[in-house]
């Protein structure tokens, strides 16, 4: 089962400076508002990051010490992404973090993995698709990825920021859920709105849309 981790609130850290680590930043960091990176040393690109985003907070460390000395020196983490260059580290790393109640992900080890984290194909602002093997295959999941990001059109996007719309507008204005639910698959499949939103004359769809709606009532 996949699920959508909301992380506003949540102390995300990793463990970890070179690659792997630097992927992994690179891939949460649209969607986390801080991050703590754990390392001895960190790639030049790490390191680039965090003179760009103040959300990122770097913390030199020999993860081989006495890690009880960490926990002082970094917020407990509510997510654990451990990807360091050593198995060892990384499974001491994995018993640490799990001691201070974390969700941990150890790279490369689905064994030692809470959850996965999926190849994500990303289109605007609001729309993430996952793609995830388990664990099995990485690679193929970033092939299926890009398979999918050719196929979601600009006529898609503007269909999902009409449905945010008329979505709010239904709630008001249609009580039963069953109704409302017809009515905004309504919308998607009407062929007039299609037509606009494929010529991206998103203002005349969402007066249709709209007067769909309401003719609901």
């Amino acid at each position: 089962m996949l699920i959508d981790i909301l992380l506003l609130d949540k102390n995300v850290a990793i463990f970890g400076g070179g690659k792997e680590a630097t992927f992994k930043l690179k891939k949460i960091l649209d969607d986390i508002p801080n991050v703590t990176v754990v390392s001895q040393a960190f790639s030049n690109e790490i390191l680039d990051i965090s003179r760009k985003e103040t959300r990122v907070n770097l913390v030199e460390f020999d993860l081989n010490s006495d890690l009880e000395r960490l926990v002082n020196l970094i917020p407990r983490p509510d997510i654990a992404i451990i990807a360091t260059d050593d198995p060892h580290i990384n499974r001491k790393m994995n018993e640490f973090t799990r001691g201070l109640g974390a969700m941990v992900c150890v790279v490369d080890t689905p064994e030692l993995c809470d959850f996965a984290m999926p190849a994500i194909a990303k289109f605007g602002e609001s729309v993430r698709v996952g793609i995830s093997t388990r664990g099995s295959s990485p690679a193929m999941a970033s092939v299926i990825r890009k398979k999918i990001e050719a196929t979601i059109t600009e006529m898609d996007l503007l269909q999902i920021k009409l449905q945010e719309h008329v979505r709010k507008i239904g709630k008001d204005h249609i009580a039963n859920f069953e109704d409302r639910k017809k009515a905004l698959y309504e919308v998607i499949e009407n062929k007039e709105v299609n037509s606009l939103l494929e010529m991206n004359q998103y203002d005349d769809a969402k007066r249709i849309a709209e007067a769909i709606i309401l003719s609901r009532e």
